[in-house]
């Protein structure tokens, strides 16, 4: 499904992370106990990073948006282990 999605909105879920690697663009709603272990757009992986009260705000920015261009011709797999690796 997340290759039919333009747009990801997230906390921490892995998901988002998918997301990115399906092209999506992804915005990470902070607040979460797990924010620190998951800083999607420290590690360039998110779009934007909102509270709550600025997820609308967000959207309008980020919903028209082209989808980000894939990878070149790597896999799925080879796709995930690089993003991985910017966490280690």
């Amino acid at each position: 499904m997340l290759h039919a999605t333009d747009l990801v909105v997230t906390l921490t879920s892995t998901v988002g992370l998918e997301g990115h690697l399906a092209g999506c663009r992804l915005i990470q709603v902070l607040g979460s106990v797990f924010d620190n272990a998951m800083p999607l757009a420290r590690y360039g992986i998110a779009d934007a990073t909102v509270q709550v009260d600025a997820i609308a705000q967000a959207l309008d920015c980020w919903v028209d948006a082209p989808r980000l261009a894939m990878q070149g011709q790597a896999t799925a797999t080879q796709r995930v282990l690089a993003v991985m690796g910017k966490f280690l």
